[in-house]
């Protein structure tokens, strides 16, 4: 059984309109959600309290360390954890390690900041919370192991460093603001002095970034009509000397340097197995609306002129264009939106002048409808095209949201720098998921990236937007078609490493980016990616407004139609999921399931994958295929078996709905699914997959648990065998 990645390390208290799915599939059992309380551990077991000499436990109560139970005699110290309980002091936040019982660090007061940070024993109770609550703190983020982020308007901080269970509290300082990929290029790039940055601020900050605008403007040196003021955060170019000034402006939780972003283009119906599921369902999308956000659309016309025509891949789909930077000018000069596109909604006919034949393309979802926003914008200085995402990256969700569709698709991210390496969770990521949290049947896709065989590229690569918790990250497979290291040869067979169970070389590989817990002790990072789909030669729509000599045509193999060209990348990947998500959305509304959750998809996209990097006897999921290849007829089995219940607040009440966890009573905690077929040969087994939404912080905020028991077998979520939990 798996557990899926952003569902389990507790922190603020989630909101009751929370919405999560679990979906189950194989053979005929009971499913228990055991955590669906929302579990901490100290729901578990009492927590553990210190005299004022830290040198004595509690005797009346019993607790866990890192989920093993320790016995206390009465009035006994525990010696095999004590030491290491009273060295658990660090704190790392935005990669930066400090010791908050420092001396130097300790605050007299909070009479200079709205902002604290509050280190704890061990994760808190919601009655600890509560009593906190009672003093004016506010829980804003889990930042740390046992640390929370919290805004407080009263001074005194010694009514909380008084509570039992608080280690200690001090004002959230400027040393823990700069993100460490920041100080780091700072302090090695000695010929650069000038960075662009992002200074993103805190929740209910002390000022909205219009009024803390001038101040910014003042501590950088800059004009203020330098200076791009966004609602979440401001972005300016600054002098490196000017850095530490701006840190220490309250309203500012943490700077990032900005990067430039890049598209990740480095026989797929088939092998995601919608063929099979078309011929036997007639599923292609219908009724759904798929937004692009790439470089542009074709000839950046929707219909017909008497003048242009519309690529014959799309015609009669393409429901909307938008460009970003040139108004009324959505066209592709690059080919990369185009080719993005016609792998979600495509459907045409490729003339394979080499073979004599006519071949039919189709995207995974042929049926659907395509918005393109185009984010290319024409640089007049290198007098070339070049590619930009708005500063604030919820506006490219909002605009397609708020016209009612519902999956988006993101075949870029940042570019990959050596000196850096792999990033952590940043603005981006925040962004994103702060919108799932918000919008809840959102569905939002990322790609990996194409770092995996770039310079310094570690063992992990995967980070900013696609380090993101609530969306879908999509990894590369090789394919069945004709190849040479990824170039299009129909002379050759799939050479080995790129055939269509093989992760793609480039493909980016996870964990997210590992953090440091209070012991300083190295934490590896979450599932990553979630799903991989086949991105290497992928055939599909060409723009026209590409020239014939350009090398885009040809740099990935030759094609014998200008109408067509061949792309690999995880970018060529991500829109075949998307339109996997199409086909998904589809079919539950044919069952009756009007308002879909992104949980709910994401969950039914997980746990139909096969994971073919594990090894065999496995846990069934890795850091190179994340859950596995997307296997969409697996997926839509489980609807048609209605396998699956979606939690949280809808517009919809049916019979696969049901309410938000903390306002469930208990005896509806318990689901239990119909008979679910047992095959008699292949993929044999339970997977059980629990998915929700974790508001934004590079932790989880919320830590629910999936256990699953069939008879006397229990397991837990994302753990393998093991009776452990995954807090990440």
């Amino acid at each position: 059984m798996s557990g899926v990645a952003g569902t389990q390390t507790t922190g603020v208290q989630p909101a009751t309109n929370v919405q999560g799915a679990i979906t189950c599939c194989c053979y005929s059992a009971s499913v228990m959600l055991s955590g669906c309380d929302l579990h901490s551990e100290a729901a578990v077991s009492p927590h553990v309290s210190f005299d004022l000499c830290g040198d004595t436990l509690n005797a009346s109560q019993t607790y866990k360390y890192n989920n093993y139970p320790c016995n206390i005699s009465s009035g006994g110290v525990c010696v095999n954890h004590l030491q290491e309980l009273k060295k658990m002091a660090t704190i790392t936040v935005n990669g930066n390690t400090i010791d908050p019982e420092d001396t130097n660090r300790v605050s007299r007061d909070a009479k200079s900041s709205n902002f604290i940070y509050i280190q704890c024993y061990h994760d808190l109770s919601i009655d600890e919370k509560r009593q906190m609550n009672d003093m004016g703190v506010e829980i804003q983020e889990y930042v740390a192991e046992y640390t929370y982020l919290c805004r407080y308007l009263p001074e005194d901080l010694e009514q909380i460093r008084a509570l039992s269970f608080v280690r200690t509290a001090n004002i959230y300082e400027a040393e823990l603001k700069s993100t460490i990929s920041l100080k780091d290029a700072v302090e090695r790039e000695a010929d650069r002095e000038e960075y662009q940055v992002d200074l993103i601020l805190h929740t209910e900050s002390s000022l909205d970034s219009s009024a803390l605008a001038p101040h910014v403007a003042d501590r950088a040196g800059v004009d203020l009509n330098e200076l791009q003021i966004l609602p979440n955060k401001i972005r300016l170019n600054v002098h490196q000397d000017r850095l530490q000034d701006l840190a220490a402006l309250d309203s500012v939780n943490r700077i990032e340097e900005v990067r430039s972003k890049s598209m990740y283009n480095d026989v797929a119906r088939g092998i995601l197995q919608a063929d099979a599921l078309f011929t036997s369902t007639g599923y292609q999308g219908a009724g759904q609306i798929i937004c692009v956000a790439d470089t542009g659309f074709d000839q950046g016309i929707a219909e017909d002129t008497s003048e242009v025509k519309v690529h014959p891949a799309f015609t009669g789909r393409v429901e909307r264009l938008v460009a970003l930077w040139h108004p009324g000018n959505a066209k592709d000069p690059v080919g990369h939106g185009t080719h993005v596109s016609g792998s979600v909604c495509g459907s045409g006919t490729y003339t394979d002048s080499v073979q004599g034949k006519d071949i039919s393309v189709k995207g995974t979802a042929p049926a659907a409808k395509l918005m393109m926003q185009s984010m290319s914008r024409y640089s007049e200085t290198s007098k070339s095209w070049k590619f930009e995402a708005p500063a604030a990256l919820s506006t490219l969700f909002s605009v397609p949201y708020d016209l009612g569709i519902r999956i988006h698709n993101n075949s870029w991210g940042d570019t990959w720098d050596a000196k850096t390496g792999q990033l952590g969770y940043e603005a981006d990521a925040t962004e994103i998921d702060k919108f799932i949290c918000t919008h809840q049947d959102f569905v939002i896709l990322i790609a990996a990236g194409n770092d995996a065989d770039k310079k310094n590229h570690g063992i992990s690569q995967i980070g900013d937007n696609s380090a993101a918790k609530n969306c879908i990250t999509v990894g590369a497979t090789g394919t069945t078609r004709p190849n040479d290291n990824g170039y299009y040869d129909a002379k050759v067979a799939a050479r080995s490493g790129w055939g269509s169970t093989d992760t793609a070389v480039f493909s980016s590989r996870g964990p997210t980016k590992s953090t440091l817990d209070s012991a300083n002790r190295a934490v590896p990072g979450r599932i990553k990616p979630d799903v991989v789909a086949p991105g290497v030669v992928i055939l599909s729509a060409a723009s026209r407004s590409v020239a014939a000599a350009d090398r885009v045509r040809t740099r990935f193999g030759p094609s014998s139609d200008t109408d067509w060209l061949f792309m690999s990348g995880t970018s060529m990947a991500t829109p075949l999921v998307a339109g996997c998500a199409a086909l998904i959305r589809e079919a539950l509304h044919e069952h009756g399931k009007q308002y879909a959750s992104a949980a709910l998809v994401k969950a039914l996209l997980v746990n139909g994958a096969v994971n073919y990097s594990s090894p065999p006897g496995g846990p069934g999921f890795d850091a190179e295929q994340g859950f596995g290849r997307v296997d969409i007829d697996n997926s839509i089995a489980m609807i048609r078996q209605s396998a699956f219940m979606d939690g949280g607040s809808h517009p919809q009440v049916s019979k696969y709905d049901t309410d938000a966890l903390r306002v469930n009573a208990e005896v509806r905690r318990r689901w239990e699914s119909p008979p679910i077929p047992f095959p008699s040969s292949g993929r044999r087994g339970l997977a059980a997959t629990l998915v929700y939404p974790d508001p934004p912080g590079a932790l989880l905020q919320n830590d629910v648990n999936l256990v699953v028991r069939v008879g006397e077998e229990e397991r837990h979520g994302n753990m393998g065998a093991g009776m452990g939990f995954d807090h990440t």
